[in-house]
C-alpha cells in the first residue's frame, strides 16, 4: 500500500525532463553532425576553388615563358606564387613531363612531392602526409596556346590550340583543418548552450504546471491524516482545476459521512453501555435469588431425606451451581467491557494458588478417569505479588475447558519462569490436553465472547462461550498474551503469560538437604505423572526409581531389600489397572519379606473411605493428585523425621 513516506524511484518532473532531454539531445546531435559535415564540405570546395584559380592564373602567366622556354621567368613566377601561406610548392613541366621550373616551401620535404601527370578528367588530387598532417591538395592546369592567337609578331596565326605544359600547385590543408576544428567547437558549444536553455525553460514550465498537483498531494495527505475541513485551492482553469473540484467534492462527502459515522459510533457506544449496565444489574438481581436457592437446598440436604429425595436435591444443587457459573461469567464479561475491572496486588503463595485450582477440579477429573498432572518451575519464587483471584480464575477456566473437551488421556498444567527484570517476573503457563482439538480457522475466534469451537459444541458440552473471552481480557490486564496451539482430534495447548511482582516475604522451605541420598520408588501407570514426580525427587537429591504397575513395583522392592540400601519411600498411585495402589500397599503390609519403606498414597480424589483404608494397610500419608512440590517435600520430611 502506498504511503506518503514511500520512496519513489523518480519524480514526474525528472522523468519528463529526462525524456525531453533525450529527444532534444538526439535532435541536436544530428543537427550538429549535419552542420559539421556541411561545413567540412564547404571548406573543402573553397580550398579546391582557390587552388584551381591559382593554377589557372599561373598557367596564363607562364604561357609566353613556356613558349620561348624561358626557365628563369618560369622560376620567378613559381617562386612568387610561394608568397601565399597556403602554397607548398609549384611545379611547371613541359608536355613530356620534364620539369622546367619548380619552387617549394622551406617546410615542405622534397620526398613528399608527387610524381606523374594530372588526369584529363580530374585536375584536383588529395595526398596524405605523415610529415605534414593532415595532408595537402594538388591542383593542376594545362598551359595552352589558343587558336588565332599571335603570341609573337613574326609568327603566323595558329589554326588550333596546343598544350605547351602543365602547372601543378600544392596547397596545405592545415588552415582548412583549423577552420574545421573551430567550426566543431563552435557547433558543440552552441548545441550545449541550446540544450541547457531548453532544459531550464522546460524545467520552469513543468514546475509551474505541476505546482497545483503538488498542492493536491499535500491536500490529500492532510485529508488522510483526518483534516476534512480544508479545501484544495483553485490556481488555474484547466484540467487540474477539474481535478481540484472533484477532490473538494469528495472531501465534502467524506466529512458528511464521518459526521454520520461518529453519531452512529456514539449511539452504538451508548447502547453498549446500557447493555453492559443492564447485564451487570440483571446478574446481581439473579445472583440474589440463586444464593437463596443454594442456601435452602443445602439445608434440605442436611436434613433427613430418603434416598430419592437426596438425589433430587443433589440434582437441584448441581443445576443451580452451573447456572450460577454462567451468571458469574456474564457479570465478569459485562464488567470487563464496561472498563470497571481492576487488578489487586497482594502477596500470595504461588503453589497454593495452583494447588487450589487443581484440587477444585480433581473430582471432575476423577469422574472422567483423566490424569491431572502439574509441573512447576523450581525457579519460580514461592511467594509472588499479584491478583491471586484473577490468576486462579484464568487457570480454572482453562483447566475446566480441558476437562470438558477431553474424554480420555491426561491434562498437564505447567508453569515456568520466562523472564525476570526490575519490573517483575513473567510467568509462562501451559494447559495441555488430549481432547477434541480445535480447527485452525477457529483458533482465533474462540477468544471472542459467546463463541465456542463449533455450533454443536454448545449442545454437546454446554457453556455460554464466555470463559476464554474473560481469560483473554484478564491476561491483557496482567500485561501478558494468550494463544493456542492445536490440531483437530489431537488435543490443544493453551498458553498465556502474566507479569507478576516479587514478594518481600522469605518463608523457610524446610531442610530438604536431609533427603539427599535417600531412595524413593514411584509407582504410577501414567508416564507423565511418573516423570513429574521423579523430576521433583531427583531435584531434591533423592535416588529415584520408577515402576509402571503394582506388580513391577513389588518386584523392585523385593530386589532392593536384598541390597544394602532398600527404598526409604514408596509413592504409589491409588488408581492403576490390574493391581491398584491399595492392593499393592496391602501386600507390602501383610508380607514381611517384601516390606518397603514409608508408603505414601497419591489419589486424584479425596474419598473418606480411602483415608480410613490407608490407615488399616500401613500407608503413612494420603496425598491428593496432582501433588504440589511443597506438600510432597513436607510430607517426606515429616515421614523421615518420624522414621528416624
Amino acid at each position: 500500500m502506498y504511503s506518503p513516506n514511500t520512496a519513489r524511484r523518480t519524480s514526474l518532473v525528472t522523468r519528463v525532463l529526462i525524456s525531453n532531454i533525450g529527444l532534444v539531445g538526439v535532435s541536436l546531435f544530428f543537427l550538429t553532425g549535419l552542420f559539421l559535415v556541411t561545413e567540412g564540405s564547404v571548406l573543402q570546395r573553397q580550398l579546391e576553388s582557390r587552388a584551381l584559380l591559382l593554377a589557372q592564373f599561373l598557367a596564363n602567366q607562364s604561357e609566353l615563358a613556356m613558349l620561348v622556354h624561358n626557365r628563369q621567368e618560369l622560376e620567378r613566377t613559381a617562386t612568387a606564387a610561394l608568397s601565399s601561406e597556403d602554397v607548398l610548392y609549384v611545379v611547371m613541366t613541359d608536355p613530356s613531363g620534364e620539369a622546367m621550373a619548380q619552387a617549394m616551401h622551406r617546410d615542405f620535404p622534397a620526398s613528399e612531392l608527387p610524381n606523374g601527370r594530372p588526369s584529363e578528367t580530374s585536375m584536383i588530387a588529395t595526398f596524405k602526409s605523415k610529415q605534414l598532417p593532415p595532408g595537402f591538395l594538388e591542383a593542376a592546369s594545362f598551359v595552352t596556346t589558343h587558336a588565332g592567337a599571335e603570341v609573337l609578331d613574326w609568327e603566323a596565326p595558329k589554326t588550333g590550340s596546343s598544350r605547351m605544359g602543365v602547372v601543378r600547385v600544392g596547397f596545405s590543408m592545415a588552415k582548412q583543418r583549423t577552420l574545421f576544428t573551430r567550426a566543431v567547437v563552435a557547433g558543440i558549444v552552441v548545441a550545449f548552450v541550446t540544450l541547457l536553455l531548453i532544459v531550464v525553460v522546460h524545467f520552469l514550465q513543468l514546475t509551474r504546471l505541476l505546482r497545483p498537483l503538488r498542492n493536491l498531494v499535500t491536500f490529500a495527505h492532510n485529508v488522510g491524516a483526518g483534516d476534512l475541513k480544508q479545501r484544495a485551492p483553485m490556481e488555474s482553469l484547466d484540467e487540474v482545476a477539474d481535478l481540484t473540484v472533484a477532490f473538494n467534492h469528495m472531501v465534502e462527502e467524506l466529512d458528511v459521512s464521518r459526521q454520520d459515522l461518529l453519531q452512529m459510533v456514539d449511539a452504538a457506544q451508548e447502547a453498549s453501555r446500557l447493555k453492559t449496565d443492564f447485564l451487570a444489574n440483571i446478574s446481581h438481581e439473579l445472583r440474589t435469588p440463586m444464593n437463596g436457592i443454594l442456601g435452602m437446598n443445602d439445608l434440605i440436604l442436611a436434613s433427613e431425606l430418603t434416598e430419592e429425595q437426596e438425589e433430587y436435591a443433589t440434582t437441584v444443587r448441581e443445576s443451580a451451581l452451573r447456572l450460577m457459573g454462567i451468571i458469574n461469567d456474564v457479570l465478569d464479561i459485562s464488567t470487563i467491557e464496561a472498563g470497571r475491572i481492576s487488578l489487586d496486588s497482594a502477596p500470595f503463595a504461588f503453589e497454593e494458588a495452583v494447588s487450589h485450582v487443581l484440587r477444585t477440579l480433581a473430582f471432575r477429573a476423577h469422574e472422567k478417569n483423566l490424569e491431572l498432572v502439574c509441573r512447576l518451575d523450581p525457579k519460580i519464587p514461592a511467594t509472588l505479588m499479584g491478583d491471586y483471584n484473577r490468576l486462579r480464575q484464568i487457570l480454572l477456566n482453562l483447566v475446566g475447558n480441558a476437562l470438558k473437551f477431553t474424554e480420555r488421556g491426561e491434562i498437564l498444567v505447567s508453569a515456568k519462569l520466562e523472564s525476570e527484570s526490575d519490573e517483575g517476573l513473567v510467568l509462562h503457563f501451559v494447559v495441555s490436553d488430549t481432547g477434541i482439538g480445535i480447527a485452525p480457522d477457529r483458533q482465533k475466534a474462540i477468544f471472542d465472547p459467546f463463541t465456542q469451537v463449533e455450533a454443536s459444541s454448545t449442545r454437546k458440552y454446554g457453556g455460554a462461550g464466555l470463559g476464554l473471552s474473560i481469560c483473554a481480557r484478564l491476561v491483557e490486564l496482567m500485561r501478558g498474551r494468550i494463544w493456542v496451539e492445536s490440531r483437530e482430534g489431537e488435543g490443544s495447548r493453551f498458553h498465556f503469560t502474566a507479569r507478576l511482582g516479587r514478594a518481600s516475604t522469605g518463608a523457610p522451605q524446610g531442610c530438604r538437604e536431609q533427603l539427599t541420598g535417600l531412595r524413593v520408588l514411584i509407582v504410577d501407570d501414567n508416564a507423565t505423572s511418573r516423570k513429574v514426580v521423579a523430576d521433583l525427587c531427583h531435584r531434591w537429591g533423592l535416588s529415584t526409581d520408577v515402576a509402571e504397575s503394582g506388580a513391577s513395583g513389588l518386584e523392585m522392592i523385593r530386589r532392593a531389600n536384598g541390597t544394602a540400601v532398600p527404598y526409604h519411600f514408596v509413592l504409589v498411585d491409588a488408581q492403576m489397572p490390574e493391581m491398584d495402589g491399595f492392593q499393592m500397599a496391602r501386600q507390602l503390609h501383610l508380607n514381611t519379606d517384601i516390606t518397603g519403606g514409608l508408603i505414601m498414597m497419591l489419589n486424584a480424589c479425596a474419598v473418606p473411605e480411602h483415608a480410613k483404608q490407608c490407615d488399616q494397610i500401613g500407608v503413612f500419608r494420603y496425598l491428593m493428585k496432582p501433588v504440589m512440590p511443597a506438600e510432597l517435600v513436607e510430607a517426606m520430611l515429616v515421614a523421615f523425621v518420624v522414621a528416624t
